[in-house]
């Protein structure tokens, strides 16, 4: 058990002044960011796709429209059986 308190102890020693340092480099730099931190927990990690908001997505045809495009299919499956057998 005092193995694991002495590495929680050096741990939270260079986080916090790895913190420090962060802060008071952003005070000297203020344009950087302390962002994408966790991108090091994932290395392999890229995002495939650019988000997309609902509206901009690709929609599919509505209801009415498939319902009519089915009733002309309907149609034609229904003229070309009658000249098939005449």
């Amino acid at each position: 058990m005092s193995h694991y308190q002495k590495l929680w102890a050096e741990l939270n020693i260079k986080s916090t002044m790895l913190t420090s340092m962060m802060e008071s480099l952003q005070e000297v730099v203020p344009s950087i960011t302390l962002a994408n931190q966790a991108d090091t927990l994932l290395p392999d990690y890229r995002p495939h796709t650019k988000h997309r908001s609902l509206l901009e997505r690709i929609k599919c045809n509505s209801l009415e429209d498939r319902k009519e495009h089915f009733a002309k299919r309907r149609k034609l499956d229904g003229i070309l059986a009658c000249t098939e057998s005449e």
